[in-house]
């Protein structure tokens, strides 16, 4: 008879984690519904400040949005939005990472460490944006906040 874990202490233990990342990244794809969606909030709407080049996920739900006036305290209008998106934070950083330098954006610093993932870019008519990354819920969220050049 076959024995469904190999001999080896270390096989044995590989194959229980690999058996339970799977039936949890089944599970979790299945039963995603992020907390805002559960509740029944409607997704918002992008602000007319917010830069349209900029790339966002294909399946995007947005949660929240800004938009501020330039002032005595921020020369620079401002927007900012949050907004949930599909996958891994590893796999919303490749999107970024790829789709801002085609969207016409220069990365100047970029940070990728367990729990922090994000990026500061700028363009012409960026003085700077971030985009932080994190995991929430079952997806991923997305910080976008930028400081319009006048």
């Amino acid at each position: 008879m076959q024995q469904l874990f190999p001999s080896h202490p270390l096989r044995a233990l590989a194959m229980m984690l690999w058996l339970a990342s799977g039936i949890s990244s089944s599970v979790a794809a299945e039963d995603c519904t992020p907390e805002q969606v559960e509740n029944g909030m409607a997704a918002v709407t992008l602000p007319a400040e917010f830069p349209a080049a900029i790339p966002l996920p294909a399946d995007y739900f947005l949660m929240n949005a800004m938009a501020e006036p330039a002032s005595e305290w921020n020369p620079y209008p401002a927007a900012m939005v949050e907004l949930l998106a599909s996958g891994s934070p590893e796999q919303v950083f490749a999107f970024y990472e790829t789709a801002l330098p085609k969207a016409g954006y220069r990365i100047v610093m970029w940070e990728k460490d367990v729990g922090a993932m994000g990026f500061r870019f700028r363009s012409d008519d960026i003085d700077q944006g971030t985009i932080s990354i994190n995991s929430y819920d079952c997806r991923v969220a997305v910080m976008i906040s930028v400081s319009l050049l006048p």
